[in-house]
C-alpha cells in the first residue's frame, strides 16, 4: 500500500510544470508546510505550522524515536492547487501581496495562491487513546487569509524588481551601436537572467509583517486495515496568527511569534476492551515563539487542550522544534518534549519535509 502511495507521488511529479521565461523570477525558499492531517492527529513536529509559500507537490515523512530502527508509517501528500492550474496572466506582485507602486497597499489575501490540499496516513501499532492495529487517514486545507507586508519590507520587494525598469535604457548605454529591436531584447534578457538568482533570494530572505492563516482537516480510523471497520475519528478547523520581527542587519534574521484557536470534534476511546468512543468538543489556546537564521530555526510550542464535557481529559502539549534547511527542496525537524495526555505523553519524533517543483512567476505582466 505504502509503495503504491510513494509511486502514486513520483508520477505526480511527472507532470508538473515547470517551465520558465526571461522576464520571470524562480521563486526560492518555497516548501509545503506540515500537513494538517498530522496537526489534526497530533503526531505532527509541530501542531502550530508558520506560513510558507508553498511548492506544487511535498511529501511529509515522519518517524517516532520510540520506533527504534523501524521504517517510517506515517506519510502525507500534500498539493498546491495554484501552481497546477496557474494562469499565464499572473505575476509575482500578485502571489507575494505586494502593490507595484509604493502609493498601494501591502495587504492582501493569498486564498487560492498559498492553498494547499493533502492527505495523510497515520498507522498505530498500540498508543494510548488509539486503537491498536489501526490505520488513522486525514484530509486536510491550508490556506492564507490575509498578508500584511508592512511599508519597508514592501519596498524592499519593488525596489528589487523595479531595477528591470531601467534594463533597456543601461543595453543601449553599454551598447549604443545596436539598433535591431530583436537584438535589444536579447541583451535585455541576458542581464535579467544574470541578476534573476540574486533578486529571488533578495525577496526569499523577506517575511511578512504579519499574517492570519487557516486550516481544516477531518479524520477517520480503520481498525484492523479493514475498510468496514471504518469509524468517524476527529475533525477540526484553527487559525493561526504571525507576526515576524527582524532583527540584526541581516534580511534572514528574525524572531515570530504564532498564536493558536482551535476547536475540535473528537471521538474519544473510552472502553479499549469493548471499542466504545464518545464524541465530545474541545479547544486549543496555543503559541509559538522561535528564531530564525538563514536555514535554520529554533522554536517552542504550547499549547492548553480544554474539553467541553470531560474537563478531566484536559492537558497540555510543550514541544521544542528544531527545523534545518538542506536545499531547497528537503527540510529537516527535530521535535523533543511532552504531548497531550497523562500517559505515556514523551513526544520524540524526527520529520522530513520533501517538495517538488521549480517555481516561476512573470515580472512585467
Amino acid at each position: 500500500m505504502k509503495i503504491k502511495f510513494i509511486l502514486y507521488i513520483l508520477l505526480l511529479v511527472i507532470v508538473v510544470r515547470a517551465n520558465a521565461q526571461e522576464n520571470s523570477i524562480e521563486l526560492q525558499d518555497l516548501k509545503m508546510p506540515v500537513s494538517p492531517g498530522f496537526s489534526l492527529l497530533d503526531i505532527s513536529p509541530t501542531n502550530i505550522e508558520r506560513p510558507s509559500n508553498p511548492k506544487s507537490l511535498g511529501l511529509n515523512i515522519l518517524n517516532a524515536i520510540g520506533q527504534g530502527s523501524s521504517l517510517p508509517k506515517d506519510f502525507a501528500l500534500e498539493a498546491s492547487p495554484y501552481w497546477l492550474l496557474k494562469h499565464y496572466n499572473e505575476n509575482i506582485y500578485k502571489f507575494l501581496g505586494v502593490s507595484r507602486k509604493s502609493t498601494g497597499s501591502d495587504l492582501s489575501t493569498g486564498f487560492f495562491r498559498k492553498m494547499t490540499v493533502s492527505v495523510a496516513t497515520y498507522f498505530n501499532d498500540s498508543s494510548k487513546n488509539y486503537l491498536p492495529n489501526t490505520n488513522y487517514t486525514a484530509i486536510g486545507v491550508r490556506t492564507n487569509l490575509l498578508t500584511y507586508w508592512g511599508n519597508k519590507r514592501g519596498d524592499q520587494i519593488r525596489g528589487e524588481l523595479n531595477k528591470r525598469a531601467g534594463d533597456r535604457a543601461k543595453v543601449m548605454e553599454l551598447f549604443p551601436d545596436i539598433d535591431d529591436t530583436d537584438e535589444i531584447q536579447v541583451k535585455i534578457d541576458s542581464i535579467r537572467k544574470a541578476r534573476a538568482t540574486k533578486e529571488a533570494v533578495a525577496i526569499a530572505e523577506l517575511k511578512p509583517v504579519i499574517s492570519l492563516d487557516a486550516a481544516y482537516a477531518y479524520s477517520d480510523m480503520f481498525q484492523d486495515n479493514n475498510y468496514d471497520n471504518q469509524r468517524f475519528n476527529r475533525s477540526a478547523f484553527w487559525v493561526n496568527g504571525t507576526l515576524n520581527i527582524g532583527v540584526g542587519k541581516e534580511d534572514n534574521d528574525y524572531l515570530f511569534a504564532i498564536a493558536n484557536l482551535r476547536v475540535t470534534q473528537d471521538n474519544i476511546l473510552t472502553d479499549t476492551a469493548m471499542n466504545k468512543f464518545k464524541r465530545d468538543g474541545a479547544t486549543d489556546y496555543g503559541m509559538r515563539i522561535g528564531y530564525e537564521h538563514g536555514d535554520f530555526s529554533l522554536s517552542f510550542e504550547h499549547i492548553s487542550r480544554h474539553y467541553r464535557d470531560n474537563k478531566d481529559l484536559n492537558s497540555e502539549r510543550n514541544v521544542g522544534v528544531l527545523q534545518y534547511k538542506v536545499n531547497e527542496s528537503l527540510y529537516l525537524y527535530g521535535s523533543f518534549g511532552k504531548n497531550f495526555g497523562e500517559v505515556n505523553n514523551l513526544f520524540t519524533l524526527i520529520g522530513l519535509n520533501w517538495s517538488w517543483g521549480k517555481q516561476s512567476l512573470n515580472v512585467d505582466n
